[in-house]
């Protein structure tokens, strides 16, 4: 089970060729399974930015280290 910002990250690296630096808006993962806050955290590592992180996103960024 892919999560739309991880799926929406990878195809813009690949058509970019540069990772993302922000996100914005709502990340909405509820009933996500703990493999999927995990997979997302490892992508919100690399952000420099976070927006909005509401749905569960916050958990995600709780596993990526990050602190309020």
């Amino acid at each position: 089970m892919k999560v739309w910002i991880v799926s929406l990250f990878a195809m813009l690296a690949a058509f970019t060729g540069s990772p993302a630096l922000a996100a914005g808006g709502g990340i909405h993962l509820v009933a996500s399974p703990d493999t999927v806050l995990a997979e997302t955290a490892a992508l919100l590592k690399g952000l420099g930015f976070l927006l909005g992180a509401h749905g569960k996103g916050i958990d995600a960024g709780r596993i990526a280290g990050w602190t309020r």
